[in-house]
């Protein structure tokens, strides 16, 4: 995002002046004081990674600002068709995706649940993914649950039933990945195929 933005921090030399600098995307407009060392010491500092002084022409602010709001865009534009061609592949994948919390509880469930299960995603997150397997099946699928919990991104795979919302039983494979540590994730992976 371009912003401009300012501080009330002025030069004791010369109150009127303001600096202009360009850090992390945005363009701030700075007034000094008591800045000790140099401008570009105070801007290196502050992260910036370019900067003019304020009796500097404009032309070169308004091109660099131009050049940032056309990086941007075409940034997003790429951020955006990527999270769509994402979305596409999980949303028409043949397996359930799920992502649990490390309690075991539902965080995500990709559409495909409810071709396999019969559920529509929203009736499962939020529930535990434990609830409707079999009760002959379940203490493996805690074992190999609790055992992936407890190590940085461990995969494994069990086989076991689990309850269709018609009632009958369908006998699923997870495979499963700890992303707990992946802060985009920070959840169990899971993959179920019938």
């Amino acid at each position: 995002m371009l912003s401009i933005g300012s501080e009330a921090i002025f030069n004791a030399d010369d109150p009127n002046s303001a600096h202009f600098f360009v850090r992390r995307g945005q363009v701030e407009i700075l007034r000094l004081r008591h800045v000790l060392g140099t401008l570009s010491e105070f801007c290196g500092q502050a992260g910036a990674t370019d900067y003019l002084e304020a009796k500097a022409p404009i032309e070169p602010l308004r091109n660099k600002v131009e050049r940032l709001i056309a990086e941007h865009k075409r940034t997003e534009a790429t951020r955006l068709e990527s999270e769509k061609y994402f979305r596409s592949l999980i949303e028409n994948s043949l397996d359930i995706i799920t992502i649990l919390n490390a309690d075991g509880t539902i965080r995500y469930e990709s559409p495909s649940v409810e071709r396999v299960l019969g559920y529509e995603p929203f009736e499962l997150v939020g529930k535990s993914a434990f609830e409707l397997v079999h009760p002959d099946d379940i203490w493996r699928v805690l074992e190999i649950f609790d055992g992936g919990v407890q190590k940085e991104n461990y995969t494994g795979c069990v086989e076991f039933r689990y309850r269709h919302k018609d009632g009958s039983w369908r006998v699923l494979e997870a495979k499963g990945k700890n992303l707990l540590s992946e802060p985009r994730v920070a959840g169990l992976l899971s993959t179920l195929v019938i």
